[in-house]
């Protein structure tokens, strides 16, 4: 499902609607984005919640990778009238980023968890896994992580 702003102009939102419709008819009850526009996701989730849509239960994800990320074309797509790598569900950290509030700038997006790329500061992954108990899990939000492998090793097994 694709939710992010087409540089086609076509209609994503009436193209979603369709596809979530086609998918609670097949028998699927639950969908996850892993890192689309969480503004779309946000209302998509909402009118299913309500029966404005007939739609499986809808679940997304706020996306956290080092800065060099969002030179990628996807992210500026989904962030349209926002910058990519600075708006709380697709965002830029670095070392000295405030893992208390983006934590909860994502949560307070709706996301219901975090997807960490490999190329995020890895002082910050040990800091993220450190504190990941105390701010995390306590705004409810899982952790996705996507590791390279010289990142593997600083994460519990």
């Amino acid at each position: 499902m694709c939710t992010c702003t087409d540089p086609s102009k076509d209609d994503n939102r009436a193209r979603a609607e369709k596809d979530l419709y086609d998918m609670l008819m097949k028998g699927i009850t639950t969908v996850r984005d892993m890192a689309g526009d969480a503004r779309e996701l946000a209302s998509l989730s909402r009118d299913a919640l309500v029966g404005d849509i007939l739609s499986p239960d809808i679940y997304y994800t706020a996306l956290m990778a080092g800065p060099s990320y969002f030179i990628d074309p996807r992210t500026h797509q989904c962030t349209q009238g926002g910058v990519p790598g600075e708006i709380a569900y697709m965002r830029g950290v670095t070392d000295s980023t405030n893992l208390e509030l983006v934590v909860a700038e994502a949560k307070g997006t709706g996301a219901t968890a975090i997807k960490l790329t490999h190329n995020s500061a890895v002082s910050w992954l040990k800091k993220l896994r450190q504190r990941h108990i105390n701010n995390a899990c306590r705004y409810g939000v899982m952790l996705t992580l996507l590791l390279h492998r010289q990142v593997k090793l600083l994460l519990p097994v």
